[in-house]
Formats: C-alpha cells, sequence, structure tokens
C-alpha cells in the first residue's frame, strides 16, 4: 500500500475505533459500568472504598432455609462476616462484637433500621441450617447466616476479597477454616462500598460505621 492510500486510510480507522467505544459504552450494561472514583476523607480510608464495586451473583440459603442472593443484600446496608460455627476464636468474639455494636446502633435508630448482620458460613460441610440457626440466634435472634455450595462460597468471597482456606482432613470432624476477620460493606444498590479490618471494638466500629454511610450517601 503506497503512502496515499495509506493517509487515506487513517482516518477511517480512527473513525471506527471511536464508534466502537461509543458503541461499547452505550451497550454496558449498568451493574458492570464501574461507579466514579471519591475521594475519601483521611479518617475513613481503609473504611470506605474510594469507589464500589459489583458483588458477583451468588445463590445461599439462610439459616431457615429460605434463598439468600445478591437480591437480599439490596435495599439495605449489609455488614457480611465470614466464619463457621466450630470455629474456636475469631467467630464467637467477631459476632459477638457485632452484637455489642448493633446495641450502639441504637442511638441511630433510622440507620439501624437499614442495616442487616449477615454471617456466611465458609463449612458447608458441617454447618447445616439447623445448626446454623441456633448458632448465630445466640448473638441476636436479629442475625442472618447463610451457606450453599463450596463454587458459590468461593464467588462471594473472591468478589469481596475474603481470602480463607481449609486446614485438615475434611473426612474427620476436627479440621480448622482458617479464615479473615474483615467485616465487608454493602450498600443498597447491592455494591461493596467499605470494609471493617480487625481488631474490632464495638462503640468505635459503630461511630465509624454511621461516618462512612454518611460519606457514602453524598
Amino acid at each position: 500500500m503506497n503512502s496515499t492510500a495509506l493517509k487515506a486510510l487513517v482516518p477511517a480507522v480512527i473513525l471506527l475505533i471511536l464508534g466502537a467505544g461509543l458503541y461499547m459504552a452505550l451497550t454496558t450494561p449498568p451493574a458492570e459500568m464501574p461507579t466514579a472514583l471519591r475521594s475519601v476523607p483521611e479518617h475513613l480510608r481503609g473504611a470506605a472504598l474510594a469507589q464500589s464495586r459489583p458483588v458477583a451473583p451468588f445463590s445461599l440459603n439462610d439459616h431457615n432455609g429460605a434463598p439468600f442472593s445478591e437480591e437480599q443484600l439490596k435495599g439495605k446496608w449489609s455488614l457480611i462476616f465470614f466464619g463457621y460455627t466450630y470455629c474456636p476464636d475469631i467467630c464467637p468474639t467477631t459476632l459477638a462484637v457485632l452484637s455489642a455494636m448493633k446495641q450502639s446502633l441504637g442511638s441511630a435508630p433510622e440507620l439501624l433500621a437499614e442495616t442487616q448482620f449477615v454471617m456466611v458460613s465458609l463449612d458447608p460441610q458441617r454447618d447445616t441450617p439447623e445448626k446454623l440457626g441456633p448458632y448465630i440466634q445466640y448473638f441476636d435472634p436479629g442475625f442472618i447466616a447463610a451457606t450453599g455450595e463450596r463454587e458459590m462460597i468461593d464467588r462471594l468471597t473472591s468478589s469481596l476479597n475474603i481470602p480463607y482456606a481449609i486446614e485438615g482432613d475434611t473426612k474427620r470432624d476436627d479440621y480448622l477454616v482458617n479464615h479473615s476477620a474483615t467485616i465487608a460493606l454493602i450498600d443498597p444498590q447491592g455494591q461493596m462500598s467499605g470494609r471493617f479490618n480487625p481488631p474490632h471494638f464495638p462503640e468505635r466500629m459503630a461511630k465509624k460505621y454511621q461516618e462512612v454511610v454518611h460519606f457514602l450517601r453524598q
């Protein structure tokens, strides 16, 4: 191809690329569109995310046997903790903190009414709904526990960047599940918008949670 023909072709290629980009922008589903970056105040960094991200679709069942999916995360603020009922330390401690935090939110009744507390079990082999129910309700009758197929659990943990690993022989009853104590915050649009890393202190967490929600609502 001579240089004259090449020069004539360049504008057409540019227009084609621009047109393809415009088409992709207009046809990308809203759920896949990235949210705008926020300028997070220094005192909220690490708790409020600079950019919300969608939660991958998943399908679990709660401790009452009812479906629990990404749809149950919409319309409320959700604080999600990952653990299991055989956990010797992190889980009971964290759930006790969340229970005390919930009591501290009594001074903000409107926000409390919009908040749900969820534990997702990483151990579906042992954590049946019959076991999850009494366990989670011991800490608070309003708390939700859910679990399901390993594939769905992995999809959710990966989406929320929550690491865990099973240690030991799962054919025995004494294996452990090593996991994070991080609590993920899902906004009413069903997107991950914050996270609370350990150590957790009920009153501090309640205060920080209110500040994060106030910031995210702006």
